[in-house]
Order: C-alpha cells, then sequence, then structure tokens
C-alpha cells in the first residue's frame, strides 16, 4: 500500500482505503494505519496514528463505479482537518481552561469548579451530538482521480 498520509500540492490530505461495502450512493472505505504515520507531523493530532483502522462514509458520484474490495485514495480539504482539529480538541480545550478558571475564581471552590466545568464540557458534546448530522454534511470525504 502507498502512505496513507501524503499532503499535496492542492492543500488536500489524501489516505488511501479499502472499501468494505456500497448501499445506494454511499461507500464505507476501511483506511488502515501504516508505518509512515510514526514519522507524519501530524500523528499527534491524527486519529489514524492509532492502532485500529477508521471506517469513513463516502457519498458517491452517479458515474463512480467502485466495488467492494477495492483499494482507492480518498481526500479531504485540509481546511475541513482543521476546523475537525478545532471542534474535537481546540474548543473543548478552551472550555475547560476557560470555564475552570473562572469558576474558581468566581465560586472560590476547586472540587465545585472542576464538577461544573466537567458539567459544561458534556453539555459541550451533547450539542456536537445534536448537531452531527449538519457536521457530518461539512465533512466531504471525495475519492482522488
Amino acid at each position: 500500500m502507498v502512505d496513507l498520509y501524503k499532503p499535496t500540492s492542492n492543500q488536500t490530505i489524501d489516505h488511501q482505503g479499502v472499501v468494505v461495502s456500497i448501499t445506494g450512493r454511499k461507500a464505507i472505505v476501511r483506511i488502515e494505519p501504516q508505518p509512515s504515520c510514526g514519522s507524519c507531523g501530524s500523528k499527534s493530532f491524527c486519529n489514524l496514528s492509532g492502532d485500529a483502522g477508521k471506517n469513513v462514509e463516502i457519498s458517491l458520484d452517479v458515474n463512480e463505479k467502485i466495488a467492494p474490495g477495492q483499494v482507492l485514495t480518498i481526500s479531504l480539504e485540509r481546511s475541513l482537518g482543521y476546523r475537525a482539529l478545532l471542534l474535537g480538541y481546540l474548543l473543548p480545550l478552551v472550555i475547560i481552561v476557560g470555564s475552570l478558571f473562572l469558576l474558581v475564581h468566581v465560586l472560590g471552590n476547586e472540587g465545585i469548579a472542576s464538577l461544573f466545568t466537567v458539567v459544561i464540557l458534556v453539555q459541550y458534546y451533547v450539542i456536537l451530538y445534536f448537531f452531527r448530522h449538519k457536521i457530518r454534511d461539512r465533512f466531504v470525504f471525495r475519492i482522488k482521480k
């Protein structure tokens, strides 16, 4: 297999994967991590750097012909990768640190402030959960020709 992570000049992040299944106009592609992920500069942010592969859902165009078991390259715009980092890591960190400092200052009790911070963070993830379909529609993987 080719390297999973290959930044290209057109600002996309490319991954090679295997088509697992096709249902209607949707395909599930399994992306397996490669040894090259260990030397990648983005490995600390990428969920692919773990041992397990990831399944990605791809919307197919009418004229795209693929079959289960086929190896193909999928791409995601780099800006969408940064947006995922923002939603998944940066905003929760800001929420934790900001609310903890604010609540410790206001309440004067670190234990209660920590508890409220966890409640606030859970609310953030509940909001993300309710908007998951809208968020998923923005993160579009494409089959690279």
